[in-house]
């Protein structure tokens, strides 16, 4: 199967899944649930990250608990990966944190030569 087939079919699926749940108030609660979970699980990049917070938010306030057709694509979109962009969003994820993890030992360092520096002002 080639890309477009795959993002293709992915469409499909949604179509078909957005007309039989489209009314339905637990299939929306799912799909946000769903996105929150992968927003954090795969690192999404800010703005994604945050588009899907702002979908939730907006669910979540909303007095008849449904959502809109772009931004429940945009949900799906983002649950139902494929896996070329799955493989690379974990890479990504990856990357993250090592440079978290690489800029905390720089950190760690520069607070250890503070306490340092104090420990030899006081002697």
């Amino acid at each position: 199967m080639t890309y477009e087939q795959r993002k293709n079919r992915r469409r499909t699926n949604f179509l078909r899944w957005w007309n039989k749940n489209k009314k339905s108030v637990k299939a929306h609660e799912w799909l946000v649930r769903t996105a929150k979970d992968h927003s954090y699980f795969y690192c999404f990049h800010p703005t994604a990250f945050n588009m899907v917070r702002e979908i939730g938010k907006r669910f979540h306030s909303s007095e008849y608990k449904r959502l809109r057709m772009d931004a429940a694509w945009f949900l799906w979109r983002h649950t139902h990966l494929l896996q070329d962009e799955k493989i690379a969003q974990l890479q990504n994820a990856g990357d993250y944190f090592k440079n978290q993890k690489a800029e905390l030992k720089q950190k760690r360092a520069v607070l250890v030569e503070k306490k340092e520096k104090k420990v030899l002002k006081k002697l």
